[in-house]
């Protein structure tokens, strides 16, 4: 009996199929494979595809495709209904480890298990980091190729501005502000006047690298309001007729290492799939995220010695700090409630058909409307050192790096959006009630978790729409929260929110809600803090 993966060819758009035998005879080779076709991984093999020396590259992706699926279809066709795929076979959804974590809650870890990656299951907001980052990137690497005025021409080259009248307009990614959409959001003015009332001052452009203040959402989003995934590279690489293979429901298992005749070292030369094996002429990428990248490697044998012994795994290379330094975006919620009499244009609106027909109807007959977008307008970014620089200081494990990063006066350490609905967790009486929320967000916290072994490797599916054989989840130990900075400037965050919706600008739409103490505040953050891997992922860990 054979299995059967799908392959995408680079001189077709549709998908075909190849078969491996199961004598384990055909062993294809490729000059380059790339392990996970999320947006690094679509976006390396499509690049190296485009080569004038003609490479020819394998991309591997566990998950399905979205030309596959009809439910993946409607959310790439209207983001709003992304959160569906929460949770669904095309999520990976990773469960972490709640001991030592502040809140001592099990906490799920989104992540897009279909080509594409998570640019298929997000909200699609984009995003540049702020220039202070890429500076820093460019003097500790000493690579003066990282700093902001170098990499610029890098994001220009990668955007496709909608309805632009300058800048760059040939790249992969569509993007847009969200007053370019045909949303019309009923409360836009309102928050903008509540976050003029908070004293944030109202920046142009998000990206332009100095984020400090409020701007309004960078989506990556088509004009004809499309989600744009990372498969736009794909199909790039195709128009261009780059020698690139897509292969779906394929899943990596682990990376093969040969011995180098007269060294001591060893030299990676393929894959091992639940399919058969593939090797590689050059080079083999891991671009399988956070999460699993650093999985792979452990259960190829590189990683801390003692635990790959400890799971009986054969020690190709001792690296300690494999799996270590683990980095996530907590988030917690604030939401008040719309007084009765003022109930309209929020995300409750589409919990019902009764309320969501109009909406409907507009966005079929006009494309218009809070349909088509998600509910999210305005955008803060705060800086925090006044409150974090005593902490720090007083703490002798703070390293220089740790004070580059957290005691620039310029340095964005929260950042905030409002949700014209009840945000991003569960809403306790959709039908009933109508909410403006805020959802706080840590984008430098100093907590550090870890990605090992879990118990095995890898365990038969019970049902899997993606794949005919699930990964065994890794042990992921998130300990969000942890470091006292963390929670502090998550407090800091929380009580700004309170002003923001508490503020004249609100008064007469909003049922009032007293501030609460610093003390109440920590039971809020320890009952409600997640992850924000449902809207973008994971930050980093270490893989070296």
């Amino acid at each position: 009996m054979s299995t059967t993966s799908h392959v995408y060819s680079a001189h077709h758009s549709s998908f075909a199929s190849t078969k491996f035998g199961e004598d384990g005879s055909t062993t294809p080779e490729f000059d380059f494979i790339v392990v996970g076709g999320g947006p690094a991984g679509c976006a390396l093999a499509a690049r190296l595809a485009e080569n004038e020396a003609g490479y020819s590259v394998l991309l591997i992706e566990q998950g399905t495709t979205v030309e596959q699926n009809p439910e993946l279809q409607n959310s790439v066709r209207l983001p709003l209904l992304t959160r569906s795929l929460h949770g669904s076979s095309f999520d990976v959804l990773y469960p972490t480890v709640g001991e030592d974590q502040f809140s001592q809650r099990e906490l799920r870890i989104s992540s897009g298990k279909v080509l594409g990656g998570s640019t298929c299951i997000n909200w699609g907001i984009w995003t540049r980091g702020p220039k202070e980052d890429y500076d820093l990137w460019a003097e500790l690497t000493g690579n003066p190729e990282w700093s902001w005025n170098s990499i610029v021409p890098t994001f220009n080259r990668i955007e496709r501005r909608v309805r632009s009248a300058d800048g760059p307009t040939g790249g992969c990614i569509p993007v847009r502000a969200s007053s370019q959409s045909p949303r019309d959001n009923y409360w836009s003015h309102t928050a903008s006047l509540s976050l003029d009332e908070a004293g944030f001052q109202k920046i142009t452009d998000i990206n332009a690298g100095h984020m400090l203040g409020y701007g309004e959402l960078v989506e990556n989003v088509t004009g004809g309001g499309q989600r744009a995934t990372a498969n736009e590279y794909l199909k790039k690489a195709a128009e261009k007729g780059g020698a690139l293979e897509v292969w779906t429901a394929v899943r990596v298992e682990k990376v093969l290492f040969e011995d180098v005749p007269d060294a001591t070292k060893k030299r990676a030369v393929g894959v091992s799939t639940h399919v058969g094996t593939v090797r590689a002429r050059k080079e083999i990428i891991l671009s399988a995220g956070a999460v699993q990248s650093p999985h792979i490697l452990l259960l190829s044998g590189i990683g801390p010695e003692s635990q790959l012994q400890a799971h009986g795994i054969p020690l190709v290379y001792d690296l300690p700090e494999v799996g270590q330094n683990l980095w996530e975006h907590p988030f917690v919620d604030i939401r008040f409630k719309l007084r009765s009499d003022k109930r309209r244009d929020t995300a409750e609106d589409l919990a019902s058909l009764r309320t969501a027909g109009r909406h409907l109807d507009k966005w079929a007959n006009e494309g218009k409307g809070m349909i088509n977008g998600i509910p999210v307008e305005w955008f803060t970014f705060s800086n925090c050192k006044e409150y974090i620089e005593p902490i720090l200081n007083d703490d002798p494990s703070t390293t220089e790096y740790e004070r580059a990063i957290f005691l620039r006066s310029t340095t964005p350490h929260v950042e905030q959006f409002l949700h014209y609905g009840h945000g991003l967790t569960a809403a306790p009486d959709p039908l009933q009630s109508s909410y403006i929320s805020i959802s706080n967000v840590l984008l430098t916290p100093r907590s550090r978790g870890s990605v090992s072994l879990g118990s095995q490797s890898f365990v038969a599916a019970q049902d899997s729409a993606c794949s005919p054989i699930n990964p065994r989840f890794p042990r992921i130990e998130v300990n969000q929260m942890k470091q006292p900075v963390d929670r502090d400037m998550m407090v800091t965050a929380i009580e700004k929110a309170y002003d923001i919706l508490s503020s004249k600008a609100w008064e007469e739409f909003l049922e009032p809600q007293e501030k609460p103490s610093k003390g109440a505040i920590l039971d809020t953050i320890r009952e409600r803090v997640t992850t924000r891997g449902s809207l973008d992922k994971m930050i980093a860990v270490s893989l070296h």
